[in-house]
């Protein structure tokens, strides 16, 4: 069932599994799409299952695709690896706190 948080929720094995090197197959919803677009995910509509079907044959039946997909899908999860917002998040912190600089 969708609701506002389905909708805005970014689940972490998405990144867990292309970690993995796993092409990924994810509903389209709103905050998924915030960081992956149809060149680096699999998509199918959320709550329909002729969707998702069509999605894993389609995965299935094109290994070119499957793998130029989870290829662009490396590329994002690449840019947002935690090694990455973990230097980020302590730039900021070293930024605001007072201290020896």
């Amino acid at each position: 069932k969708m609701t506002c948080f389905t909708n805005l929720n970014l689940p972490v094995r998405i990144f867990e599994y292309l970690a993995m090197k796993k092409p990924v197959i994810a509903p389209r919803t709103r905050g998924i799409m915030d960081y992956f677009d149809e060149s680096s995910l699999l998509f199918f509509e959320a709550g329909n299952a002729d969707s998702l079907r069509d999605a894993i044959l389609g995965a299935y039946h094109n290994t070119s695709r499957r793998e130029y997909i989870l290829n662009r899908g490396l590329t994002v999860y690449n840019n947002h690896r935690w090694e990455l917002y973990k230097k980020r998040l302590i730039d900021v912190v070293e930024n605001i706190l007072p201290g020896d600089k």
